[in-house]
């Protein structure tokens, strides 16, 4: 509103500034940012997870956590999406809905669209293109609480600590961007070795 204010100003309007600044909460919690040592120990763990007939999990879990450590989705993104959103073919999904109700196309990599792809025409066969991606035991939604359920027996078994502050899977989202940063970092270092008059 200040900033909006200031512009009728300088357009010669008379506009009443608010001059309060109003302290935003923010959150303390410091994000969880894996080691490629605890995520290979984490993947390794749903992998070899002891197998049950009591859940999906043991077909589910491991697209599943994949897609939301490659991707950045949130979970309630991920838990939302039917066989329909996903297309083998251009190697995206449709995220419906989502933040602020806006809809969103995420590009996959070529070795996460591949498995999907394999979990889909294996896992899922037969069922209609608005069965959910992921689904439950009884083939609705997962639950959320169920997904962090699993989460916590995974980072158990990977000896990574976990207490109430997380890790959480939303942490996974801070991972990609942390991942992006290194990577486009290293890609920079790369090219000013390759080309010295950029390093000036």
């Amino acid at each position: 509103m200040q900033q909006f204010a200031d512009y009728l100003q300088r357009r010669g309007y008379q506009a009443y500034r608010i001059e309060h600044r109003y302290q935003l909460p923010r959150s303390k919690y410091i994000p969880h940012i894996y080691t490629e040592e605890e995520i290979q120990r984490f993947f390794k763990a749903v992998d070899l997870y002891p197998v049950t007939s009591t859940s999906y999990r043991n077909d589910v879990d491991p697209e599943l956590f994949r897609f939301l450590y490659c991707t950045g989705a949130r979970l309630s993104e991920a838990l939302n999406l039917v066989k329909e959103d996903y297309d083998a073919e251009n190697g995206t999904v449709f995220i419906r809905n989502a933040k602020n109700n806006r809809d969103r196309v995420i590009p996959l990599s070529v070795s996460l669209n591949k498995r999907l792809d394999k979990y889909v025409k294996g896992f899922l066969v037969g069922l209609s293109d608005v069965s959910y991606l992921f689904p439950s035991i009884t083939g609705g939604k997962m639950d959320k609480s169920t997904a962090y359920r699993h989460f916590r027996d995974y980072l158990l078994m990977a000896d990574i600590p976990h207490d109430d502050q997380g890790p959480r899977i939303h942490d996974f989202r801070h991972g990609l961007a942390v991942a992006n940063l290194r990577r486009w970092a290293k890609e920079g270092a790369d090219m000013n070795n390759k080309l010295p008059y950029l390093s000036a």
